[in-house]
């Protein structure tokens, strides 16, 4: 025994030794295999932020309001949970890559019919197809990480995934904001502040002007071209190209190579049986509970943090808020480039505790400032994206600690995402119009209860028991046994 070990080192040495100097073909192979599941996740956050900054004239091509486009984001949120369930048995059927590039495609035409069709239905048919594309994307390149990487290997891989979402919602305002321009002579949106009736119509956009939208606007609009339109079909063709590299990765036969190599070099790869779920019920409803949570407070202050520095003492003009959301999204980006080099060093509860207390505190400070700080909303904003973002990620590595969730399971991350998005945003909405700063307090209450939730995570995942497989003690499955040993 002792022999072939030392073989087998001296062979992983001159192997070493040989493509010392140069990038190993394997390197590119797992390399480009990234880079495209780093583009799919663009495409979502492009599809997830392009609806708010153009809502006003996605209502006008529907010849509605605001308000009648309000269930797009329940459908959205359903579709995702949807789709967040199927993955884990198409993913069984094999061929993941021939159906993530096809979930892209799709999600790509939806996002090009969006801003031409006339019916608040059919608007809301695409856009919940969309989410159902989208929650397969999630849930499947997530269980796809884990499960090429195993549990400890994937946690820079998932921080990573999770910073690209942030780059395409950080460019889908960017990218509409030359055809918001072109198609608005006002060169903003009119805030609808609670007090003050301003109905937002095809006829009428402001009370102070009696201006028509027709009137405003570019001889492109009126004729019935709106240049927001734009915005979407670049986002669309963006995803038909990615998705032809999905296509592309499946006829080279990426993920077997990849799975070869790790298992060659003697790497950690998933591959514990799924428990069944009377086993793991109650950790899941803890993990579910804790993204309700953390989206149920996130949504409702990204949503109204807006309108909450317009309509308050605050007083800020549209254009310092649309700067503050901006500033959101940095902080969101900051964060997950942190969390990924954290998730080399840390483990995933430490980050977790180091972002709720963080992220609760930011809350306490603005909510003790009030109205009364004009520079407080500018820092709280940014470091309460940067404490919220790396939580979905360590979350989904500390579950996967404690049971193998790269199948059917992956479901139960986008599901309390989905429910706490779906009740909470809404609920948010009624606060705003009672008293805007009270969204404020409402998030703070959710911060506080989303660490209460993640203590008592702790103390089960402590006692959790997790079956182990039987193996033999070589070094080999020793090595394998070490990388899935429970941490706090």
């Amino acid at each position: 025994m002792e022999k072939e070990m030392r073989e087998t080192e001296s062979t992983k040495a001159g192997a070493k030794g040989k493509t010392r100097g140069r990038m190993c073909p394997h390197s590119v192979i797992t390399y480009t295999f990234l880079f495209v599941i780093y583009l799919a996740r663009i495409c979502h956050g492009l599809y997830m932020s392009m609806p708010s900054p153009t809502l006003l004239f996605l209502a006008k091509n529907v010849n509605g309001t605001v308000a009648d486009l309000a269930p797009i984001f329940t459908g959205r949120s359903i579709g995702m949970m949807a789709g967040a369930f199927a993955a884990g048995y198409l993913l069984k059927l094999g061929r993941p890559m021939i159906t993530l590039g096809l979930a892209v495609f799709l999600s790509g035409l939806f996002m090009f019919f969006i801003p031409f069709v006339t019916s608040t239905a059919l608007i809301f048919v695409l856009i919940t197809l969309a989410g159902l594309m989208a929650g397969y994307l999630d849930a499947g390149m997530q269980a796809l990480l884990l499960k090429l990487w195993g549990e400890k290997d994937s946690r820079p891989h998932i921080q990573a995934f999770h910073f690209m979402f942030t780059i395409g919602a950080f460019l889908a305002p960017l990218l509409a904001r030359p055809f918001l321009v072109a198609a608005s002579a006002t060169g903003g949106s009119k805030t609808t502040c609670p007090g003050f009736e301003s109905n937002i119509t095809s006829t009428s956009i402001n009370n102070q002007s009696n201006t028509s939208i027709s009137e405003v606007a570019p001889e492109s609009v009126q004729e019935g071209i709106n240049p927001v339109s734009y915005a979407y079909v670049i986002s669309a063709l963006f995803m038909v190209f990615v998705s032809l590299c999905f296509f592309l990765m499946a006829a080279l036969k990426v993920i077997p190579r990849i799975k070869s190599i790790r298992k060659v070099k003697q790497h950690d790869v998933e591959e514990r049986p799924e428990e069944p779920i009377r086993k793991v019920w109650l950790l899941f409803l803890l993990v579910i509970l804790f993204y309700f949570f953390l989206i149920g407070g996130e949504h409702p202050y990204v949503a109204y943090i807006f309108s909450i520095v317009v309509c308050t003492k605050l007083q800020y003009s549209e254009a310092d808020a649309s700067l503050l959301n901006s500033l959101l999204w940095i902080g969101f980006g900051a964060g997950r480039l942190s969390g990924t080099a954290a998730a080399k060093f840390l483990k995933p509860a430490t980050i977790i505790l180091i972002c709720l207390i963080g992220a609760l505190l930011s809350m306490i400070v603005l909510c003790a400032c009030g109205t009364n700080v004009d520079v407080a909303p500018w820092i709280v904003t940014f470091f309460y994206g940067f404490f919220l973002s790396p939580l979905y990620p360590a979350c989904v590595s500390w579950t996967s600690m404690r049971t193998n969730i790269s199948g059917k399971y992956m479901f139960i991350f986008n599901f309390g995402n989905a429910i706490g998005s779906m009740s909470m945003t809404p609920v948010g909405g009624v606060i705003f119009q009672q008293q805007p700063i009270a969204v404020i307090w409402f998030s703070t209450v959710f911060a506080f209860g989303n660490l209460l939730v993640f203590l008592v995570m702790m103390w089960y995942g402590k006692y959790y028991y997790k079956p182990r497989p039987s193996v033999d003690p070589t070094p080999t499955n020793l090595k394998l046994l070490s990388t899935n040993e429970l941490e706090q």
